[in-house]
């Protein structure tokens, strides 16, 4: 099988850990058009920042600081995962060999902190 590397699947692995994290469920738009609506293309680019915007209002709701839009969105995504993991778990991210981080690597690393705080046995999160 093999690995899903997509901005939607990021999304998505955000959603469900913002989900479990709070009452109810909201159905979110995977997709948000872009701001200036003329073109009326999509963008994965805002895929990334619905997925920023999520990890965000955890990052609040814990009380977990964030003052600093200085880096790459990517980075950005990462330290969001990083903090909200070692706060939840007690166990950070581990340091990317380059600096960096891949789409692979935060959908990894989002669907093992979601599942750390799953309260559910949800058929989604089992590979048979």
């Amino acid at each position: 099988m093999a690995s899903e590397k997509s901005p939607r699947l990021l999304l998505q692995c955000v959603q469900e850990l913002y989900d479990n994290l709070h009452d109810g469920e909201e159905v979110h738009e995977a997709v948000i058009d872009s701001s200036n609506g003329s073109s009326g293309r999509r963008h994965a680019g805002f895929i990334l920042a619905r997925a920023e915007q999520l990890l965000l209002e955890v990052r609040n709701q814990l009380d977990v600081p964030y003052s600093s839009k200085d880096n790459p969105l990517m980075v950005r995504l990462r330290d969001h995962v990083h903090e909200i993991s070692l706060l939840l778990t007690g166990t950070g991210l581990p340091e990317p060999g380059d600096g960096g981080t891949t789409l692979h690597d935060l959908i990894q690393n989002v669907q093992l902190l979601n599942r750390s705080v799953c309260t559910t046995n949800d058929p989604t999160c089992t590979v048979q």
